[in-house]
């Protein structure tokens, strides 16, 4: 048995497939890896274990978050500025109790995939996003009290819009990004590169007859 830590991923999304780009990266070094989201999105990148959870998708959900993501713009002027973090919390006590409901139906789905595939077990926990599969940061409360390693990572908008949950970013042991500017708005995290795979990549292009450098952009 490989003495390596055992890596688990937690996101929403398998957003543009980057997290599981992380889980196949630490596969191929060695390390036991896993990464459970909640939903699917429309766009077919691979997955591994997909919770399926429902998403309201219908036009009172998709005003909902488009209201809501043009209030955080309108609100927070400085939300495009490099040095500003937002800190994530529900907007006002209904989306409160919104949040709770939602944790409330999700709970038996994930505690079931926490026991079948043994999630308590991995010794480190990547949370793609920064967010726990609740609301409420129960598992990562959970885990940390069982001594386990948090990580959070962010990608996109994640810091410039939503930001931190407070909880999460207090209890966690190490933060990373892949976007330079979220360095400047988090004062304490680190860049990484993307994890990418050479033999996806198209065929290399040829370099022109020519004694000019090559410029890549």
């Amino acid at each position: 048995m490989s003495d390596l830590p055992r890596i688990l991923h937690l996101g929403a999304f398998n957003t543009a497939g980057v997290p599981f780009d992380f889980v196949r990266m630490h596969r191929r070094f060695g390390f036991d890896a896993r990464l459970v989201t909640l939903h699917r999105l429309a766009l077919d990148f691979p997955e591994d274990v997909c919770l399926n959870v429902p998403l309201p998708t219908g036009r009172l959900a998709r005003a909902w978050r488009r209201s809501k993501r043009d209030r955080k713009e309108t609100r927070t002027p400085t939300a495009i500025e490099p040095t500003h973090l937002p800190v994530y919390s529900p907007a006002n006590r209904l989306e409160a109790l919104w949040f709770r409901w939602q944790d409330h139906q999700r709970a038996p789905t994930v505690e079931r995939a926490v026991a079948t595939l043994g999630l308590d077990d991995f010794d480190i926990i990547h949370l793609d996003g920064g967010l726990d599969l609740y609301r409420d940061a129960r598992l990562v409360r959970r885990w940390k009290a069982m001594g386990k390693r948090i990580v959070t990572c962010y990608y996109g908008s994640d810091l410039r819009l939503r930001g931190i949950d407070p909880t999460i970013d207090r209890l966690a042991d190490l933060h990373l990004t892949v976007e330079h500017d979220h360095t400047l708005r988090h004062p304490d995290i680190h860049y990484l590169f993307l994890p990418f795979d050479l033999d996806e990549l198209p065929a290399p292009i040829p370099r022109p007859e020519t004694d000019r450098p090559l410029r890549l952009i």
